[in-house]
């Protein structure tokens, strides 16, 4: 590092031409996954008040419940290799998407 912000070495990068690059290595409050599935959690029931017919549908039908166990389930069959929840977590982040325009 110290290469590339030292004057003078051929490696110089101006501050202004430095970029920040991140990774979700758990150093920072919010690269935590409980956190960040607390978050989504609580915009998916937020979403859920705000169109009732949601409620009865997964994923905000568990975020709702609190219904830890339904996320946990969906995650651990994940890191095993089972996928069979991911388009059902993934409609819940792509519908929120949509509602908010980010595209």
């Amino acid at each position: 590092m110290t290469r590339v912000t030292t004057p003078n070495s051929p490696a110089f990068v101006p501050p202004v031409d430095r970029i920040a690059v991140f990774d979700n290595d758990g150093t920072l409050w919010y690269e935590q996954p409980v956190v960040q599935l607390a978050q989504i959690m609580q915009r998916w029931e937020e979403m859920a008040q705000q169109n009732p017919a949601l409620r009865d549908q997964q994923p905000w039908k568990a975020a709702v419940a609190k219904d830890w166990t339904w996320f946990r389930t969906a995650i651990t069959k994940h890191y095993g290799g089972d996928d069979s929840d991911m388009p059902t977590l993934s409609k819940g982040l792509i519908f929120d998407f949509q509602v908010r325009r980010v595209w």
